[in-house]
Formats: structure tokens, sequence, C-alpha cells
């Protein structure tokens, strides 16, 4: 059995972490569908989840303060600006009447950040997944991590609120379990 030492790497090209995500969007959520990246959402990907919710996601290689503001902003004008203009974008159709969700995917995330979240999340489900870049001598990928995933449901009232969701992170795909990951993070 050959042994393979990994190690942390701060990610410098935020280019790879979003090839990674376009090929594989269901590390975030299944059924998830993101769109190409065009000029006007550079800065932010765009896709539907299985219910064909909105999702913002937002990838990025350090939080910084204006991050949930930014966000906002997005959603805010990927709602005002959602004419399909290319034939990707045609399949990216989203039901109106689900409130839109936004997904962070970044390398380290405050306390402080996750305990405002529930202040928002019955109005916009938010879902946060930290993510590794690890290399070795034969190759390199990612180790993605949920820290916060909510999703809002409807009660037999019909108001929103949050409840956990099951998440598969790659470290099942990877063959490696997350003891086997954490310890040679340590």
């Amino acid at each position: 059995m050959k042994t393979v030492t990994f190690k942390k790497v701060d990610l410098v090209e935020q280019s790879r972490l979003i090839a990674h995500l376009l090929n594989n969007p269901g590390i975030l959520a299944n059924g998830l569908r993101l769109m190409k990246p065009t000029e006007n959402t550079g800065e932010f990907l765009v896709g539907t989840d299985a219910e064909k919710r909105l999702q913002i996601i937002e990838a990025v290689n350090q939080f910084d303060e204006g991050l949930l503001y930014r966000s906002l902003l997005h959603l805010q004008w990927m709602l005002k600006n959602s004419t399909p203009q290319e034939k990707d974008q045609a399949a990216l159709w989203f039901d109106r009447s689900l409130k839109p969700g936004i997904m962070y995917v970044l390398p380290d995330c405050p306390s402080v950040f996750l305990d405002i979240i529930p202040l928002i999340e019955e109005t916009i489900p938010i879902t946060i997944t930290r993510y590794l870049y690890l290399e070795s001598e034969l190759a390199q990928g990612f180790f993605f991590e949920p820290l916060l995933i909510k999703k809002a449901v409807m009660r037999p009232e019909q108001k929103k609120v949050a409840s956990e969701i099951p998440f598969d992170s790659l470290h099942e795909q990877a063959g490696l379990t997350r003891e086997e990951i954490m310890k040679f993070l340590s």
C-alpha cells in the first residue's frame, strides 16, 4: 500500500476553484446546475438547485467583512437581470416563488459570521462550505467540508423555516475518512 502525504496550500488562483465547481456542481448540493460565468457575473456563480431555487454561489480565496453585503447585491442584480441570453442560461430557469439562496465556498469562516447567519436564514437559505486546497507529489485537489447547511422548507402553516439537510462531501468520494484528512492537516 502506497502512502501519499498531502499538505494544505493557499489557493492562489481563484479560477481553479471556479473550474472545479463548474465541473462538479453536485459537491455543493444535489441537483445543482451552474451557469458558466459571463462578463456580468464574473464575481460570482449562478445556479439552480433541484427545487429550481436560484442560488448565488460566492467562491472566494479569503473571507472579508463585505462578503454578505456583496452577496445580497449579487442576488438583487440577478433577480433584476435574469433574462436568458445564451443557450446555457436558458437551461437555468428558476422558480420565482421560491426564496433565492446563497452558497458560500471559502477557505476559512470566522465564528461571528456563522453566528450572524441564523438572523437571516429564514428569509434567505444559506450554505457555508469550507474548502482546503491540498497538494501531494502526484496530485492536487480540493477537500470540501460543510460548516452550515440550511434549507428553507414549508411548515404546515406555509411559513418558511430553516432545517438541516444531509450533505455529501468529497472526503467520502476520495476514499478517505474525515479523521484521516483532519489527521494530516493538524
